[in-house]
């Protein structure tokens, strides 16, 4: 509103001239003044008022019923040189009415300013110039003092307003349907409207400061206001500090509405259907630089508070501020998922569709936030602080700190989309969490338990998430100490096929003892090579190596099961586990069977010893207790495999075979 007045105070100031030279003219006269006469005072009235051309191509008549009005048709009013548009203002019909009675006693009064079909595209370009006030060429505000015609009545009548940001990149449009004011020298100025903005009805109600402050260009004009539309208000109240010249505003308001997706239109954005929300604060500024102080933000049951504050010239607009938040809901932020998408066709997991990186290259900022606690179901995360720092194109979060899982992650994440290719790099390391906790979270079905430690440094480029899997380069390292593994049949490899079917065999659950789980990968294009992989129960200790193709989405990984005692017709030997991340599955190694068949012919020829033709099912035990790093009867890692006497393992059977006759006795 403020901006149209600037326009309406240009009319203002014709309709004053007008005036004056009707009431120079004589009221006994004014039936024999042919307006076209005065058609150049006229124009210069509006260009000395806007210092823009303006140009009246229809006909400008004088009539006389019901009262005395001034009719100009086809009125334009040019673009400053610098814009691309020819036009700033084209008005189909303006009529400005005025009293015989007050022209024979010299008031200065307008009884009625209507504008018809009113055509305004205003804009602001990177440099900070408007097309409404021509700095060049427009005079200085009017002295002190200047009175300037009282208005009863200001009416617009289907009325277009577009207004274009070159540094936000934004155009916002209005269509007023009727808007009326009321501009009385000596008291408050009020205002109504009804229109539509982006085709979204809405209605406002404007009250402000004396119009007579606002033409003399009086500092600190106060104005308050109301904007209702498709389930949102806006209410604000405060001041416009010099609003013909300078417009710098300083409002207190609150924003309110049933769901976020109504601001849409507002912003340029297409906004998820989340709500209710309110956010209040004290806004200030103007050209280019606004403050938002005492920021109070609720969304749902989400809140948060601080300060912001916002450049919009040069290249980029600019956000800087600090937020501290009570509770965060990313159900509040996230809707909830309607449609599981299938799986793909080509039976990968990694999206090929291209990555959006405009948003980090369309701005600037520097925002600290604090979080006590964010919900992110089903991992909550606590004590949350984090620096987001964006730059050019370049993305910091430095660092990102946040107590999860009964423990502590710290993470650092770097992004990089100036050039063809977007750069990531995320490192940090995580401590004292609950594996029970975090790997549900990422999708397992079933996880072992145990405080768990990561050491993570991973980089890569590429503009959607298969090329940069693809191109994955460091390491990962996760560890997880005493706890239990999902299954129980885990041990049934290093079990005697005898015991796990004897009636004293261990039928404690569906859980296994952990010892410890140790997974060190390196990666290199794309590749990630199995370093060390240990899985170390009460009883068996497996390890394995082999390599995970995260551009080809294939693995290829080799196990090694040793139990801890000499165990006979074991299940244990060598396995593989191969193929696609969605479609892979688990073998006995071949070279593994070999090894033990051959081991077995060998010694049933040289020692004719007919129980060695068992020896290919006989497992050779580890013999450490716990090999796990820190562990110490393994001194920090596994060093190697303790060859046991096989022959005690086949005394350990005929022992099992007698207990298994005994306990069937005794039945």
């Amino acid at each position: 509103m403020i901006v149209i007045a600037k326009h309406v105070l240009g009319w203002a100031r014709v309709a004053g001239v007008l005036a004056l030279v009707l009431v120079a003219a004589g009221g006994a006269l004014l039936w024999h003044i042919n307006a076209n006469d005065y058609r150049h005072e006229f124009v210069v009235a509006v260009e000395q008022s806007t210092g823009l051309v303006t140009s009246v191509d229809g006909a400008l008549r004088l009539t006389f019923t019901p009262l005395p009005t001034v009719i100009a048709g086809d009125v334009r009013v040019a673009n400053p040189s610098w814009s691309e548009r020819t036009e700033m203002a084209r008005i189909e019909r303006v009529e400005i009415s005025f009293s015989p009675i007050d022209l024979l006693v010299h008031r200065n009064r307008i009884v009625r300013l209507a504008l018809y079909g009113g055509d305004f595209h205003l804009e602001r370009d990177r440099n900070g110039r408007v097309n409404w006030w021509n700095a060049e060429t427009a005079p200085k505000p009017p002295p002190t003092g200047y009175i300037p015609p009282d208005i009863e009545k200001l009416l617009l009548f289907t009325t277009k307003i577009s207004y274009l940001d070159a540094a936000l990149g934004r155009e916002l449009r209005v269509y007023a349907r009727e808007s009326t004011a009321s501009l009385p020298l000596e008291q408050p100025f009020t205002a109504s409207i009804a229109g539509d903005y982006f085709g979204t009805p809405f209605t406002g109600k404007l009250t402000a400061g004396r119009y007579g402050d606002l033409i003399n260009d009086r500092p600190l004009w106060p104005v308050a206001f109301k904007l209702e539309g498709a389930g949102t208000s806006l209410e604000a109240s405060g001041t416009v500090d010099r609003p013909y010249t300078s417009g710098v505003l300083d409002l207190t308001g609150e924003l309110a509405g049933l769901r976020l997706s109504s601001l849409g239109p507002v912003l340029g954005a297409e906004l998820p259907s989340l709500g209710p929300y309110v956010v209040s604060g004290r806004f200030s500024g103007g050209w280019g630089r606004y403050q938002l102080a005492g920021l109070k933000a609720h969304l749902g049951v989400s809140d948060v508070a601080g300060q912001l504050s916002l450049k919009t010239g040069g290249a980029r607009p600019a956000l800087e501020g600090q937020l501290q938040g009570r509770l965060v809901s990313r159900a509040d932020f996230v809707p909830a998922a309607t449609v599981i998408a299938p799986p793909r066709a080509d039976g990968r997991i990694f999206d090929p569709s291209p990555l959006s990186f405009e948003g980090l290259r369309a701005a600037n900022g520097r925002v600290e936030l604090k979080i006590s606690h964010f919900g992110a179901r089903p991992l909550d995360l606590f004590d949350v602080e984090t620096t987001i720092d964006l730059n050019e194109g370049r993305l910091r979060v430095l660092p990102f700190r946040a107590k999860v899982a009964d423990g502590r992650l710290d993470l650092v994440l770097e992004a990089d989309v100036r050039g063809r290719l977007p750069y990531f790099h995320l490192s940090g390391r995580g401590d004292g969490l609950s594996s029970a906790q975090i790997l549900p979270a990422l999708g397992m079905s079933q996880w072992p338990t145990g405080p768990m430690s990561l050491d993570l440094d991973l980089s890569g480029a590429g503009a959607s998430v298969r090329a940069l899997a693809a191109h994955a380069e460091g390491f990962a390292r996760m560890t997880i100490g005493s706890g239990t593994l999902p299954v129980r049949h885990f041990d049934l490899i290093a079990s005697d096929l005898v015991a796990s079917i004897m009636p004293w065999a261990d039928r404690s659950g569906d859980r296994t003892d952990l010892n410890c789980l140790v997974a060190r990968l390196k990666l290199k294009d794309g590749l990630a090579s199995v370093e060390r992989l240990l899985i170390d129960t009460g009883k068996i200790t497996v390890t394995g190596m082999g390599e995970i193709n995260l551009a080809s989405e294939r693995l290829d990984l080799r196990l090694d099961p040793r139990p801890k005692d000499p165990s006979l017709i074991s299940l244990a030997t060598r396995m593989r586990v191969a193929g696609s991340f969605t479609d892979y599955g688990a073998s006995p190694d071949a070279v593994g069977l070999a090894k033990g068949a051959a081991a077995g012919i060998v010694l049933a020829i040289g020692e004719l010893n007919p129980l060695a033709l068992m020896l290919p099912f006989v497992s050779i035990g580890t013999g450490i207790a716990n090999p796990c790093p820190g562990a110490a009867a393994a001194q920090a890692e596994v060093r190697g495999l303790a060859v046991l006497d096989p022959v005690a393992g086949i005394t350990g059977l005929l022992d099992d075979v007698g207990r298994a006759i005994t306990h069937t006795m005794k039945r």
